[in-house]
């Protein structure tokens, strides 16, 4: 299955619902700061369709001000999962796509 990651320009994530920043760079592993086995609390959100992606680059303009650069994205185990997201332990960005 193809996962997408919606960051910053500058490839910090989004930092929606106070989670800390943390820096991508395209092929390497990000891991969060802390797992402890919650599922909600911990680990890395990444999108699951392009409806998702394209309703996220919306959201994101409207309440943060800017467009998001969105990836295509290799994720490690999945912790959680909605019908639109998965929560991972680990994400590595490999190719930027484009979804209006």
């Amino acid at each position: 299955m193809t996962y997408f990651k919606a960051l910053q320009p500058s490839l910090l994530n989004c930092g929606l619902n106070r989670a800390k920043p943390l820096q991508y760079l395209v092929g390497e592993w990000v891991f969060p700061d802390y797992i402890s086995g919650s599922s909600v609390k911990d680990g890395l959100w990444v999108g699951k369709n392009k409806g998702f992606i394209r309703w996220f680059k919306k959201y994101v303009l409207e309440t943060r001000g800017y467009v998001p650069v969105v990836f295509e994205c290799d994720i490690g185990d999945i912790l959680y999962e909605t019908s639109n997201r998965v929560k991972t332990d680990r994400v590595k960005i490999t190719e930027e796509v484009s979804y209006s």
